[in-house]
Order: structure tokens, then C-alpha cells, then sequence
């Protein structure tokens, strides 16, 4: 998805909101250099909003000097997450249509987002408005024919949040009732915003759920094609079939030929919602073929 004059608020809103986290001190030495890095990818032409925000947020964490400043909001995300399983579970029992609703959990936990607009900022809300949210329903629903590609396929699946990725794992739990080949899970190589790593993904005992787990390799808001490594690079080439989660992948992979491919996300913003075919507020399970 290629930026828009929307993103360029949004985007520096987050950069304030992860600098208060660790070094509010340094806020106008941030914003200053973080818009001096903006303006210049601005006059680029066709800048996808995913690079450009990759390149602001290098910048803002190498101001403040952290490379994780929202390490214990993820910590916090995924404690709160943990602590919904059971209810998820136990309406699970009565469920007619299980993949359908554990697709509208794990796109509710995309919700868990900090420091954006149209996102829970607060990892307490989650639990007060995570019903709410899958009882509205799908806005765009394709999950029938995303259904479809699950059995024998060779299924990649991109991650995004913390907090979320607890209810990745439940979906990809009863994926596996439909008798995929394989699943490879891919998180973030390096730590970047409020997204899943390795380590969380180890800590949640993820690798009971997939077949394998791969990183990104680098630091990037989505995913940089350029620096993804080897790994990933084979896994592309091999899936039969790509389900990506959240607004950033989408931004970087609707910018590519790849498909089939599953998007399932919360559309937060009017930039993205537009450009999936939605409105803004919506639960998406978009498929392109």
C-alpha cells in the first residue's frame, strides 16, 4: 500500500507515544529528526507506508536508545491474552462455525495496538471490549474460501502483535484439524513496535501449534523483501498458501504478487480500509486469488 497523507500523523503520533515510554526527554529531539527522516522519504515518489515507517521508528529508537521500548506493554498483552483462553475455550464448546469465530478472535486481538488510532491502547480494554468486537461480525468475509486452502496446503502464516498471537495460536490449533501439510509460523526478526519475536512466540509454546518458526530477520514495520534472509525467502516460494495478520503486513505484501493470500485484520484506518475494499472499523478476512 503506498502512503498516504493520513499515515503521516498516525505515524508520528506513534513515535511520540513510544518515546514517552522511555525517554520523554527526548521528545523534541525525536520528532524533530523523525520528520526530518519523513520529509525526505515524502519526496520520493510511490513510498509504500510500510518502509517509509520502518525507516521513522530506526530513527526514533536509535535517538532514545532503546530497541524495545514497548517490551513490557507486549509482556502485559500477552499475560492479558493468556487470561482470556479459557472463556474462548469454553465457547468454543457450543460453536457451529469454530474457524469462523476463532478467525474474528485473532482479528479482535489485532486490535490490542498501541499508540494508533482506531486500536485498544490499553492493555485492560481488552478484555472489557474483545466480546463486543466479535460480535460485530465480519465486514468483509471470505473465510470460506480461505477455508478452502487449508487442507494438504503448505500454509505460511506472518504474525503481527503481542497479545494477538495467544489467539493466533488458538486458530492455528483448529487449522490443523483440516489436515494442512505444514504450517510455518513467521515473527519479527528484531523488535519493532507492540510485534511478536521469537521469544514470544517460544515463551507461548507456539512450536506445539506449527511446524516451524522463522523470523524476518531484520527490523521492519511489515516486512522488508530486501533483507528477509534466506529462510524466508524459500518458505515464499514454497507455501501453496500466505495468511498474513494486521495493517503492516498488509501494507508490505499487498505490494506484491503473491497469492493466494489470506488478510486478516481490523481495519483501523481509513487508508487501509480503502484499500482492502472496506470501511474503517471493519473485521476483514480478505483472500486474494
Amino acid at each position: 500500500m503506498k502512503i498516504k497523507p493520513e499515515c503521516v500523523p498516525c505515524l508520528l503520533n506513534r513515535v511520540l507515544y513510544e518515546t514517552n515510554l522511555v525517554a520523554p526527554e527526548r521528545g523534541i529531539e525525536v520528532m524533530a529528526r523523525c520528520c526530518n527522516v519523513l520529509s525526505n522519504e515524502l519526496k520520493k515518489p510511490d513510498r509504500v507506508s510500510s518502509e517509509v515507517a520502518t525507516k521513522v521508528h530506526g530513527e526514533a529508537y536509535r535517538i532514545i536508545g532503546n530497541q524495545d521500548p514497548y517490551r513490557e506493554l507486549k509482556r502485559a498483552a500477552n499475560a492479558s491474552a493468556v487470561e482470556m483462553v479459557p472463556e474462548i475455550e469454553e465457547k468454543l464448546k457450543n460453536c457451529k462455525d469454530a474457524l469462523s469465530f476463532l478467525m474474528l478472535a485473532a482479528i479482535a486481538g489485532n486490535t490490542l495496538d498501541f499508540g494508533i488510532r482506531g486500536a485498544l491502547s490499553e492493555v485492560t480494554t481488552l478484555k472489557t471490549k474483545f466480546w463486543d468486537m466479535v460480535a460485530e461480525g465480519f465486514g468483509v468475509d471470505d473465510t470460506k474460501k480461505i477455508i478452502s486452502y487449508i487442507p494438504n496446503g503448505n500454509i505460511l502464516y506472518f504474525t503481527d502483535n503481542c497479545g494477538e498471537i495467544v489467539f493466533d495460536k488458538l486458530l492455528i490449533q483448529e487449522l490443523r484439524k483440516l489436515h494442512p501439510e505444514r504450517i510455518t509460523l513467521v515473527v519479527k526478526g528484531k523488535p519493532i513496535l507492540s510485534d511478536a519475536t521469537l521469544e514470544d512466540a517460544l515463551e507461548l509454546k507456539m512450536d506445539e501449534v506449527v511446524d516451524d518458526i522463522i523470523t524476518t530477520n531484520g527490523f521492519a514495520v511489515g516486512l522488508n523483501f530486501r533483507d528477509m534472509g534466506a529462510a524466508l525467502t524459500s518458505k515464499l516460494k514454497d507455501a501453496t498458501f500466505v495468511i498474513s495478520k494486521g495493517m503492516a503486513n498488509y501494507e508490505a505484501l499487498s505490494e506484491t504478487s503473491i497469492k493466494p493470500i489470506a488478510y486478516l485484520l481490523k481495519a483501523k484506518c481509513r487508508p487501509v480500509a480503502e484499500s482492502i475494499g472496506a470501511k474503517a472499523g471493519d473485521n476483514v478476512a480478505r483472500i486474494v486469488e
